[in-house]
């Protein structure tokens, strides 16, 4: 490319259009239905991708039900970066069955035709710090 986006690339807030249904068009001709903020990404497009949208909103408290409640619960997981200080080639590569690090690392063929060790599911990892049990991987993987 020549540096530009294509048309509609990004699909914005701001995009939306309402559409009156029965007497909305007169009930809310000085507040009219929008977005409450204009520039919230909603998709990203290819060329030749297009979305149709049909969407309906209902109003409601809290105290008629939870999911109309301004708090949720909330929760998060770590992503942990696993890295190896030096490389595990050859024998050292395949952990004990009971090391989890073989959850954690696959082997690759190196050249030369031995395996070495690459971080391959680091969600894997549950910080049990279990592949630092063996001599082979405990100075090594950080």
């Amino acid at each position: 490319g020549n540096g530009t986006r294509p048309l509609n690339s990004q699909v914005l807030s701001s995009q939306l259009q309402w559409i009156p249904q029965g007497e909305q068009a007169e009930r809310f001709r000085d507040h009219p239905i929008r977005p409450v903020h204009d520039d919230i990404l909603l998709a990203k497009l290819k060329p030749g991708q297009e979305i149709e949208l049909e969407a309906w909103c209902e109003k409601g408290v809290g105290k008629t039900h939870a999911k109309w409640s301004p708090v949720a619960t909330a929760s998060y997981r770590l992503l942990p970066e696993v890295t190896l200080a030096a490389p595990v080639k050859g024998d050292d590569v395949k952990p004990s069955a009971a090391n989890r690090a073989a959850q954690v690392f696959d082997a690759e063929v190196a050249e030369g035709g031995a395996p070495v060790a690459k971080t391959a599911r680091p969600r894997a990892v549950t910080m049990c710090r279990e592949c630092l049990r063996e001599p082979t991987w405990a100075d090594r993987v950080q």
